[in-house]
C-alpha cells in the first residue's frame, strides 16, 4: 500500500497489527522502515510533524531491537536510525554501536561497526577516541570512510 501511495493506510494497518500482536518485532521494524522510506510523503500529508515522525521512527526501531535482541538486522537498523534524525542522541547511538561490536564478525562487519562508533565519537567531539578507533580499521573497502573520519578527527 505504501509503495502505491497509500502511506496513511499502510501505517494504519501496521499499527493495527501491533495492537493485535504487540510482541512481534517485525511489525515495529516495518513501521520504522515505512516512516523512513516515505518520510517526505508522510510529512506532506500532515500525519506527523517532523519531530513526531522522527520520535516515532526511532521508537519503532527501538521496539524491534528490544523485542528481538538476537536479530542483528533490527539492532543495526536501530543504531543506523540516529543518522536519520535532526537531533540524534549520539550517546545512545554510541552505546548501541558498542553493543553491536561485541558480536560483530571479524573483518568487514567489525570494521564497519568500528567506523560507526568512531563517527558517533566525532559527533560527541571525542576526537582522540574517534581517531584511535578509525586507525585500527583495516578493511580495504572501508578505506575512504576510514580516512574521512581520521581527517575529521585531526
Amino acid at each position: 500500500m505504501a509503495e502505491n501511495g497509500k502511506v496513511a493506510e499502510a501505517l494504519g494497518f501496521f499499527f493495527q497489527a501491533v495492537e493485535l500482536s504487540p510482541k512481534t518485532a517485525l511489525y515495529y521494524y516495518q513501521i520504522g522502515e515505512v516512516m523512513h522510506v516515505f518520510r517526505s510523503k508522510i510529512l506532506t500529508t500532515g500525519l506527523f510533524s517532523e519531530s513526531e515522525l522522527e520520535e516515532s521512527m526511532l521508537q519503532a526501531f527501538a521496539n524491534a531491537a528490544r523485542l528481538a535482541p538476537d536479530n542483528r538486522t533490527f539492532r543495526f537498523r536501530y543504531a543506523e536510525s540516529f543518522y536519520d534524525v535532526q537531533n540524534p542522541d549520539w550517546e545512545t547511538a554510541l552505546s548501541l554501536w558498542a553493543d553491536l561490536q561485541k558480536g560483530a564478525k571479524p573483518g568487514l562487519e567489525a570494521d564497519a561497526v568500528r567506523l560507526h562508533r568512531a563517527r558517533s565519537l566525532l559527533m560527541l567531539k571525542r576526537f582522540d577516541e574517534a581517531l584511535a578507533l578509525a586507525s585500527i580499521v583495516e578493511t580495504p573497502a572501508l578505506a575512504t570512510s576510514r580516512q574521512e573520519i581520521i581527517d575529521q578527527a585531526k
